[in-house]
């Protein structure tokens, strides 16, 4: 069975310290703490419906890019996102 991501765009709830996808009463989110200069991303998730999609590597790489225009010190306590961010050039 294919999986399809969902179409909506990402938001940021700065004040929440997250980006995420909302659609059809789903959510799937990138978790972070602010003390800038530093930033970590420490949490991931996607919902099943949605895994394998490529949903979490877009938010993660949506995260990083938001941070790096800010020149912001990044690290990666979350597994994925530090995988995403290690890959990333």
């Amino acid at each position: 069975m294919s999986r399809t991501a969902p179409s909506a765009p990402i938001e940021h709830q700065e004040d929440q310290g997250r980006f995420r996808i909302v659609e059809d009463g789903k959510e799937a989110h990138l978790d972070y703490r602010l003390n800038a200069p530093d930033i970590d991303f420490h949490e991931t998730y996607v919902p099943f419906a949605w895994r394998g999609t490529g949903l979490g590597e877009k938010l993660v790489k949506h995260g990083l890019q938001w941070a790096q225009q800010r020149q912001l010190n990044i690290t990666a306590s979350c597994w994925y996102a530090d995988k995403i961010y290690r890959e990333t050039p």
